[in-house]
């Protein structure tokens, strides 16, 4: 092989390794990526939110005490309470194929809030996001899953002293979108 020959396979081998760094390290990329398993997680906690319906009409109106009490007859699959992606500070047990109520209170990534008048919220636990934000459902009056909102530790953790009293007026413009 001619040296001529040898550096030109060389600088293209180069080249295709800057390509390569250069597309991995794409931040449009990765925020992308982000929003795609923000996604998955508002899919889940809508899941969550149509189980505790579920719960509530077979038990007078009644919410669950805890996430785990929805396991095994309203949600089959547990797993999906220990929700993980690389843009999350979640930690997943190793044994996570089907986690113990201890597990899901422990480690799952979401909460559920009881509020006045039958409402609920069911939301990430903040800090999960490394952006910082919290996404939630409110399940009001409508029992509408697409009731989803995201808002900053701060904002989630006023709301949640006040007892999200202007959840109502966000359902106009949800966030999220």
């Amino acid at each position: 092989m001619s040296k001529r020959l040898a550096r030109t396979i060389l600088a293209y081998g180069f080249l295709i390794c800057v390509i390569i760094i250069v597309i991995s390290a794409n931040p449009s990329r990765s925020k992308l990526q982000s929003k795609g398993y923000q996604t998955k997680s508002r899919n889940w906690m809508s899941q969550i939110a149509l189980a505790v319906e579920a719960f509530e009409l077979d038990h007078n109106g009644k919410g669950p005490g805890e996430l785990a009490d929805l396991v095994p007859k309203y949600i089959s699959d547990a797993g999906g309470f220990l929700f993980e992606s690389p843009y999350t500070s979640t930690v997943k047990p190793m044994q996570s194929v089907n986690p113990s109520r201890e597990m899901i209170e422990v480690f799952s990534a979401y909460v559920y809030v009881p509020l006045a008048k039958g409402a609920f919220v069911i939301a990430e636990r903040p800090g999960m996001w490394k952006d910082g934000t919290v996404g939630y459902v409110f399940f009001g009056e409508k029992r509408d899953t697409s009731n989803y909102h995201r808002v900053s530790v701060d904002e989630f953790q006023r709301l949640v002293a006040e007892g999200f009293p202007d959840a109502s007026a966000n359902a106009a413009s949800p966030a999220g979108k």
